[in-house]
C-alpha cells in the first residue's frame, strides 16, 4: 500500500496543478520540464528502495522540493491597487449610458 500511495499521489498532483494552470503553463516548457524532472525524479527515488535508503530518500527529497518550488515560484498573485485606484473609479463607471 505505500509503494502504491507513493507512485499514486505524485502523478496526480502534476495532473492536477496540470490541469489548473495549463492555460499559463502550455507557452513555458522550463515550467513543464521542471515539473515532470521533479515527479520524475521522485520516481527515480522510488527504485532505490531496496538497494540504498539514503540515497532514495535524498532523490525523492530533491524530486519534491523541485516540485514544490517550482509551484511557488509560478504561483501568480493578484496585483495589489494603490490606494489612489480606490478613490478614484473610472469615469465610465460613474456616468452610466442613456
Amino acid at each position: 500500500m505505500d509503494i502504491f500511495l507513493s507512485v499514486l499521489i505524485p502523478a496526480l498532483l502534476l495532473a492536477y496543478y496540470l490541469k489548473i494552470m495549463w492555460a499559463y503553463a502550455k507557452d513555458k516548457r522550463v515550467l513543464v520540464g521542471l515539473l515532470a524532472g521533479g515527479t520524475l525524479l521522485f520516481y527515480v527515488g522510488l527504485l532505490f528502495n531496496k538497494i540504498n535508503p539514503g540515497l532514495e530518500s535524498i532523490l525523492k527529497l530533491a524530486g519534491a522540493c523541485l516540485f514544490f518550488t517550482t509551484v511557488a515560484v509560478n504561483t501568480r498573485r493578484p496585483k495589489e491597487q494603490t490606494p489612489d485606484q480606490n478613490l478614484h473609479p473610472d469615469k465610465d463607471s460613474e456616468y452610466p449610458e442613456n
